[in-house]
């Protein structure tokens, strides 16, 4: 979020683009093209933007170096080790008839979305339990993973409003200081922090368009002040 790309490309807009899955079109053709002609605006690593694009050129690269699909890394570096057994990008048979109907801002059933190339951005499918053991891995309860979990953690960019770690968000004030990170695709939010000092962490799954950064910012706050939460 420091490379100087834009929160998203300017030619996702372009062509036959579906409203219900956005992203769907924007194959690896498209990301390139756009890499081609794209000028920064600033230097890398001195402004915090956040981007999505950033993300997807991130899990672009990850697949071409590695050679392996995004969600192959996802689930034999991370989700198998740590035994996230409903953590992936594409459902099976079972998994899609778990799935959860998402809502729009009206209110209104909403279809998933399709990352295509843009995958690091927010493909990833999960449960509340599976995200449950991975905020409990990031506190340290499961040592697995734990050199890659403590090194994401550290600080790769402090800016005067925002601190990152590697995809972390950081917070730190007189008052509190935890990690955390939110999002949203179609009809789904969700909101992971956590405080590795106090022992704390807090899971938000919503399958509706409405944003739970607050909610999630509210209770780990009032949790670590001690102070009651309405």
């Amino acid at each position: 979020h420091t490379s100087g790309f834009p929160r998203l490309p300017e030619n996702i807009f372009l062509g036959n683009v579906d409203p219900q899955d956005p992203y769907k079109h924007y194959v690896e053709d498209s990301l390139f093209s756009y890499l081609r002609s794209y000028k920064l605006t600033g230097t890398p690593g001195k402004t915090f933007s956040y981007s999505n694009f950033g993300a997807g050129v991130l899990s672009t690269i990850m697949e071409r170096k590695k050679g392996r699909s995004f969600e192959d890394m996802i689930e034999t570096e991370i989700a198998i080790p740590l035994g996230m057994k409903n953590t992936t990008v594409t459902l099976s048979t079972t998994q899609q008839k778990n799935f959860a109907q998402g809502y729009n801002e009206k209110g209104e059933p909403t279809s998933p979305w399709d990352l295509a190339s843009l995958k690091g951005s927010g493909a990833i499918r999960s449960t509340l339990n599976d995200m449950v053991i991975y905020a409990r891995a990031q506190l340290g309860m499961n040592k697995k993973l734990k050199r890659a979990i403590n090194l994401s953690h550290k600080v790769t960019f402090a800016g005067e409003y925002e601190s990152m770690g590697l995809g972390w968000r950081i917070k730190t004030s007189s008052e509190n200081n935890y990690l955390h990170h939110s999002g949203g695709t179609g009809g789904f939010r969700s909101f992971v922090g956590f405080d590795v000092a106090q022992n704390l962490a807090v899971v938000i799954l919503s399958n509706a368009a409405e944003d739970v950064t607050a909610i999630g910012e509210h209770i780990l706050s009032a949790k670590l002040g001690n102070t009651s939460i309405q």
